[in-house]
């Protein structure tokens, strides 16, 4: 299992991005749904709101988990952390993270070599 941080959020919008991907389009949503069918995306609150603005709604054909949901979103587990929500992914696929400061943080503290 890989974790990769896709970004950190802020009002929804990308304030820190660690790669080459941004869901900026919806293509460019389907396009990531493609390549990369069967991982798993981690979001928090703000990560959920962020795919909802772009009427994609959460992707399919992932593992959707929502750390501490403000509400109950439908096709998607719930975790109280980034260690409970990783526990739920396939160990054999990469693992995607969307969402806010604390989320992102988290997720980078996985990642050996990569500085806050």
């Amino acid at each position: 299992m890989k974790l990769i941080p896709l970004g950190k959020l802020d009002e929804g919008k990308f304030v820190e991005y660690s790669g080459d991907f941004l869901f900026d389009t919806i293509e460019s949503v389907i396009v990531f749904r493609k390549e990369n069918s069967g991982s798993s995306l981690v979001m928090d609150n703000e990560g959920v709101g962020y795919l909802m603005l772009i009427n994609e709604g959460l992707l399919k054909d992932f593992t959707n988990i929502v750390v501490n949901p403000s509400r109950n979103y439908e096709s998607v587990l719930e975790a109280n952390s980034l260690k409970q929500a990783l526990s739920l992914c396939p160990k054999d696929k990469d693992v995607y993270v969307l969402g806010g400061e604390k989320l992102f943080g988290d997720a980078l503290d996985y990642n050996i070599g990569i500085r806050r």
